[in-house]
């Protein structure tokens, strides 16, 4: 089992699995009362949630500059340090241009959103490598890469899905019940003649960004204060993703369905790349 594991216990996911599952099941057949019986637009819980609920990822999506420098730094060939350095940079940097783009455009100006966004992910990152930067150059490679390959398909897939199922959102169907639509039925060209804001509903982008964050435990092992504490970090990425997606369908943004496809998403990517890519340290000790 310990093989297994690939350094986040294999039967932690279990449980958020099952709730993903369960909640897709339920969405199928019951998305539109849930909605009704939920939805409360403009509350502040889902208001906070809407500029919060995906921002770890995107701060998690930086750290994964400082995990490559962990690496190169290390290593003798040519230009090492200097890939070292611009990947420290260049990955908050491009995940903070994300999360301006994605998140803060929508109150401010587009050039705006992008400095700030940058500004805030790029500072977190560089506090956070304060604390998690003791760790074996391979590791932090191998966590590099399965961290920056789940956010990044996450992110892919969800956009995709959203251009092709063109699901109409909970505030939309409220005003209109001829709108609704089940998750599996595919609108494409088809889609209803509204805002274009109110067709991306599923999957819910900001569940599928804050189910990457149960990959936060990986971070535990670069310090050895936390090491010990990979559950605790665990816990509390579940906790925050149910959080967000209950926040989500508070404001009539999403149905069940929505948020429980974009968990099974972001989880199933972390899931798959965390056990497929191999951990080096226990490998190097076998």
């Amino acid at each position: 089992m310990k093989n297994l594991s690939r350094t986040i216990n294999l039967f932690w996911w279990i449980p958020v699995g099952v709730l993903v599952i369960m909640g897709l099941v339920f969405g199928t057949s019951f998305d539109l009362d849930i909605a009704k019986g939920l939805t409360a637009e403009g509350n502040f819980f889902s208001t906070f949630f809407t500029f919060g609920g995906s921002f770890p990822a995107f701060v998690l999506l930086g750290f994964v500059g400082p995990l490559f420098y962990m690496y190169f730094k290390e290593q003798s060939f040519k230009g090492a340090k200097i890939i070292a350095k611009i990947a420290f940079f260049g990955a908050p940097v491009v995940a903070g241009a994300g999360y301006g783009i994605d998140i803060l455009k929508d109150v401010m100006a587009t050039p705006i959103a992008l400095v700030l966004g940058v500004v805030i992910v790029l500072g977190l990152t560089c506090l956070l490598y304060l604390p998690f930067k003791h760790g074996n150059p391979k590791q932090a490679l191998r966590d590099a890469l399965v961290i920056g390959l789940t956010i990044g398909l996450s992110i892919v897939l969800g956009l995709l899905f959203k251009k092709i199922f063109v699901r109409p959102r909970p505030i939309a169907v409220l005003d209109d019940p001829s709108l609704y639509t089940p998750w599996f039925k595919v609108l494409g060209n088809k889609a209803p003649a509204i805002d274009e804001d109110l067709i991306d509903s599923f999957p819910s982008g900001h569940a599928t960004l804050a189910s990457t964050l149960l990959l936060l435990p990986l971070l535990a092992k670069y310090n050895p204060k936390t090491e010990k504490l990979t559950w605790v970090f665990f816990v509390s990425a579940a906790v925050w993703l149910l959080l967000t997606a209950f926040a989500r369908m508070s404001g009539g943004r999403h149905f069940l369905s929505d948020v429980s496809t974009g968990a099974l998403i972001g989880g199933g990517l972390a899931f798959i790349f965390n056990l497929v890519f191999k951990n080096p340290v226990k490998e190097e000790n076998a």
